[in-house]
């Protein structure tokens, strides 16, 4: 039997047409309408799954919501079309994460407000202008620093074995890795207009989440070489990479 061969085709043409037209709400209230008559229906949880970034905005993203529609359309999937939902699954992960990573940056990178609230803070408050922008700024770190969250729970449900099979998937894998590392160093410019700088135990982190993007990347350590923007603190960058093909091979 062909996938989604018993699903509801007027609701499941409508939910697909709404989604194309980015109507999150149509999109995800037709899938469930679906899913309520047929809850094998792949196509459904994969419409479902594509509709939370149309309902949400970037702050209130969630991996769960969809992960776990992830999890159900590749149990659904028959043995013959299960390689296939786990690629579009895969790839629509990939691309979202490219996504949110970059409009991190373009957030970042606009440092206007901060700019000025600094300036006429100095003039009253020298001494104290860093720490009251860093307070004034602290939604926008602390929304980056939750999407950054996000896209690490999307990567991890992707193996590594489907990164090492795929040249798609690595491409995009490096790709993702690459943004990681433009939105970081931002992150660390954006400290710098008022005055401060990453934590030795942030640029840490950084560093390690750029190496677990890699490290089912073909040029892993080729890329890893490259100094990050952000290591201020000039910390040995290959020794990160190193640990995650330990992890590797102890998972």
């Amino acid at each position: 039997m062909k996938m989604d061969e018993k699903c509801p085709n007027g609701l499941l043409c409508q939910a697909e047409e709404a989604l194309l037209k980015k109507d999150g709400k149509r999109a995800m209230l037709l899938a469930g309408q679906v899913l309520d008559l047929d809850e094998r229906c792949v196509t459904a949880w994969l419409i479902a799954m594509k509709s939370f970034q149309l309902l949400l905005p970037i702050e209130e993203y969630r991996a769960s919501n969809e992960i776990d529609c992830a999890k159900y359309a590749i149990r659904f999937a028959g043995p013959r079309e299960k390689y296939q939902v786990r690629q579009q699954v895969y790839r629509f992960f990939l691309n979202k994460i490219i996504e949110v990573l970059r409009r991190d940056e373009e957030v970042l990178a606009d440092g206007r407000s901060v700019v000025s609230f600094y300036q006429r803070t100095v003039y009253f408050h020298a001494s104290k202008a860093p720490e009251l922008t860093m307070k004034e700024d602290r939604p926008v770190v602390e929304a980056v620093m939750s999407s950054f969250i996000y896209c690490r729970e999307l990567f991890d449900f992707i193996p590594d074995s489907a990164v090492k099979k795929s040249a798609g998937l690595n491409h995009m894998a490096a790709q993702a890795a690459g943004q990681w590392q433009r939105t970081c160093g931002y992150l660390e410019m954006r400290f710098e207009l008022y005055h401060r700088t990453l934590s030795q135990e942030t640029v840490e982190s950084c560093l390690k989440q750029y190496a677990r993007f890699l490290r089912a990347v073909r040029n892993r350590e080729e890329l890893m070489k490259k100094a990050a923007p952000y290591n201020i603190y000039r910390l040995d960058q290959e020794a990160f990479i190193s640990q995650e093909q330990g992890s590797e091979c102890s998972g």
